[in-house]
């Protein structure tokens, strides 16, 4: 609030931040449920097709959409969540060879370690 506040256009600011980049996170929210629903449906099936890309593109949509975020707002380049993005991405020859429960945990496990290292980046002020 304080960096849209303190900028020389708040009001473009905040509309480019909360009304475009916010629809991107949420579809990546969207797109990340609708993976869990085959996770939770049937966690051996095989990751396949539109099933990959809902795992992995779900997840790639979200942190890209968060790295916009902190771009617009902050004029900061989050390199954990592109670097992310980019893993996502290259994961997805990976589906068909596995599971969904088994490509669902190597996608948690990119965004724990995306918030492992922010949290190392960024420690909280005490």
């Amino acid at each position: 609030a304080a960096r849209i506040e303190s900028s020389d256009d708040p009001g473009r600011l905040a509309r480019d931040a909360f009304h475009w980049v916010h629809i991107l996170m949420i579809g990546g929210i969207i797109v990340a449920a609708a993976a869990d629903e085959f996770l939770l449906h049937d966690p051996g099936q095989q990751a396949r097709g539109p099933i990959q890309w809902l795992v992995l593109g779900g997840t790639a949509l979200f942190l890209g959409a968060h790295a916009l975020f902190k771009w617009v707002v902050f004029r900061v380049v989050s390199w954990p969540r592109v670097t992310a993005v980019v893993v996502l991405l290259a994961l997805v020859p990976l589906g068909p060879h596995i599971t969904v429960l088994g490509l669902g945990t190597v996608t948690l496990g990119i965004v724990v370690s995306v918030a492992i290292t922010d949290r190392l980046l960024h420690p909280p002020m005490a």
